[in-house]
């Protein structure tokens, strides 16, 4: 229903399920649009990954970049912040 209880219109489009483990950003296909990031041996060269979510499941269907070379913006960002990776089970940097 796109009422409220009000009875005023309401839309909402946002995302869900954001973790710290489904944080990488598929830039396979589209590496013009990721110029700067880094390269070779710099210090967050680390971050890169590649999988493959084609999975059929209906919120993956007809997404063009789901599958292959990946970025990890939040781990990358957080090494940043903080200067060198977080341990895996810490609550603070």
């Amino acid at each position: 229903n796109l009422v409220t209880p009000e009875g005023h219109p309401f839309y909402s489009l946002g995302l869900n399920a954001v973790t710290a483990n489904d944080s990488q950003t598929y830039i396979a296909g589209r590496d013009w649009m990721f110029t700067d990031l880094p390269n070779g041996n710099a210090p967050l060269a680390g971050y890169y990954g590649s999988s493959d979510h084609n999975n059929g499941n209906g919120a993956s269907q007809g997404r063009g970049y789901n599958a292959g070379r990946w970025y990890n913006f939040y781990g990358a960002n957080l090494q940043r912040i903080y200067g060198e990776p977080c341990v895996a089970g810490t609550t603070q940097p």
